[in-house]
């Protein structure tokens, strides 16, 4: 992975993206990106050294889920009627909202 950018490149970002950039924003982020690919690249080479070195499936070993258990679990529905009370808009016993598509 290269650790610089062309400002080709930042213009073809930047059509994409559907913004104008000014000369000055562009040498700014030409900076900025290269300095966050140089970041990136020195992550990832950490990375990969510490995965050959464990052989592990993932960068910092095994990835696990630790859940704890409901102790004192409450019967269903007993807060119900107190929570729809708070809302500006409720259907039957359902919280109403806007749409979304």
């Amino acid at each position: 992975m290269s650790s610089e950018i062309k400002k080709e490149d930042l213009l073809k970002l930047a059509s994409l993206s559907r913004i104008e950039l000014s000369e000055e924003e562009l040498n700014s982020f030409e900076k900025d990106i290269t300095s966050i690919l140089s970041f990136i690249k020195q992550i990832t080479e950490v990375g990969t050294k510490h995965q050959s070195e464990k052989k592990s499936p993932g960068i910092f070993g095994q990835i696990q889920n630790n859940l704890r258990e409901d102790e004192n679990p409450h019967k269903s529905g007993i807060f119900s009627k107190e929570i729809l009370a708070e809302v500006p808009e409720k259907e039957g016993d359902y919280v109403k909202v806007k749409k979304i598509l």
